[in-house]
């Protein structure tokens, strides 16, 4: 636990000022961090093949500062001259494991990005991180106080239902709290009901990302992905939930054409 403070307490700071900045400093963290994941996620999944993982890492980084759909087009072609040129070496495997891992780390993480450069970005980008670790926190505690059904008694023992939903409400609860400072404080207009509901929707989906991940540690058989941050594992373990949070925001603060 001590080790888990200490380095929330270093990382923090340095991780708002990018989301301060925005832009592409921001793009700059995200891809590096969309790369030390990939590494983490292909070394779970016994990638040994170097090509297709440089591969897929360069890609990562391009794509971390174009966001364009013709980078991913190039990177599926990439790997299809992989599988022909590296015929016998690299199997088609490794190749579907790589695909999936940019998918899973660098094309979800980067809705950071496009949420901060969103209209109202500066302030609303913080519900991805309501969504997942405040949620996961108070799953956390309201589990451990009131947890009495599994949520998922074979994947992840500890989990409940009663977690779950704590966790729901209390991201819910955070986020209609964060949009009543900002109107109080004339940074945006009334955005109470949809910082509500964004809080409900990504509280449940960074919820199944955790679980996703797990699923992950325990079939491939590891404790955690990395070791980069100390007590809490590799960057997919402290993202795993930001993951799938990251783009539900993104979605719905899109759909409401908030200006």
């Amino acid at each position: 636990m001590t080790k888990r403070i200490i380095t929330a307490v270093v990382a923090f700071p340095i991780f708002f000022i990018f989301m301060y900045l925005g832009g592409y400093p921001l793009a700059g963290l995200l891809a590096v961090l969309a790369f030390i994941g990939m590494d983490e996620m292909n070394n779970a999944l016994q990638v040994r093949s170097r090509t297709p993982r440089v591969v897929a890492s360069v890609f990562a980084v391009i794509y971390a500062y174009f966001l364009s759909h013709f980078v991913i087009m190039f990177f599926v072609v990439s790997m299809l001259l992989v599988l022909v040129a590296r015929y016998g070496k690299t199997t088609v495997g490794e190749c579907a494991a790589v695909v999936f891992t940019f998918f899973y780390v660098p094309f979800l993480m980067y809705y950071i990005y496009l949420t901060r450069a969103m209209p109202f970005g500066i302030f609303s980008v913080w519900l991805i991180f309501i969504c997942s670790w405040i949620s996961d926190t108070g799953a956390y505690f309201v589990g451990k106080t009131f947890g009495k059904h599994k949520l998922t008694p074979k994947l992840s023992p500890h989990k409940t239902i009663e977690g779950a939903i704590g966790g729901v409400v209390c991201a819910a609860v955070l986020a209609f709290l964060y949009a009543s400072i900002l109107l109080e404080l004339g940074k945006t207009h009334d955005m109470r009901l949809l910082f509500t509901i964004t809080g409900v929707f990504g509280s449940a989906l960074s919820q199944l990302g955790d679980l996703a991940a797990s699923s992950i540690k325990r079939q491939t058989g590891i404790k955690d992905y990395g070791k980069l941050l100390p007590g809490h594992g590799g960057v997919v373990d402290r993202f795993d939930s930001v993951l799938l949070s990251a783009p539900i925001v993104y979605a719905i603060l899109s759909l409401s054409k908030i200006n």
